[in-house]
């Protein structure tokens, strides 16, 4: 009988011993020794009935073990998902708070423009003022000497009559 692809076992048993049975088997031409024994549940087993219920314990708890894995990665996805949308939040009040700042700055910028140009504004009233004034202030010579020459004239005309 062929017992996986390269192993054979001979049913002639050799010992028997608490329902125990012993086969040789011959795999590539050397020969190993397997037990085969039956379990409390009368199953037949390959390995020892403690080895075997320490592998189905193993088992169980590998299966526990991947259970939590599960569980655990779940929770951090969720975590992370969560990070990533307070992540963003962030970064768009950054961008926002840029944006004002860069405004105020540029407000702060238009504002000090702004007062250039009515300083120039002013300086150029000033002197045109200046200028108005002295122009005022000529005018007005000119028309005291004019009503000087014409008291003049008027007064030597008056006499020479």
């Amino acid at each position: 009988m062929l017992l996986g692809r390269r192993y054979h076992v001979d049913f002639r048993p050799k010992k028997i011993r608490n329902l125990k049975f012993v086969f040789y088997i011959r795999k590539e031409m050397t020969e190993e020794r397997v037990k085969i024994s039956f379990d409390s549940e009368y199953k037949i087993r390959l390995y020892e009935e403690a080895k075997a219920n320490r592998s189905d314990s193993l088992q169980s708890e590998a299966l526990q073990f991947v259970e939590k894995t599960g569980l655990f990665n779940d929770k951090v996805k969720s975590l992370v998902t969560v990070l990533e949308a307070h992540a963003d939040r962030i970064e768009s009040q950054k961008i926002r708070a840029i944006g004002l700042r860069m405004a105020a700055d540029n407000e702060t910028d238009q504002r000090n423009k702004h007062q250039r140009a009515l300083q120039a504004i002013i300086s150029e009233k000033r002197a045109e003022l200046d200028r108005f004034v002295a122009q005022y202030q000529s005018l007005e010579r000119i028309e005291a000497e004019q009503r000087v020459l014409l008291d003049k004239l008027t007064s030597s005309h008056t006499n020479s009559k």
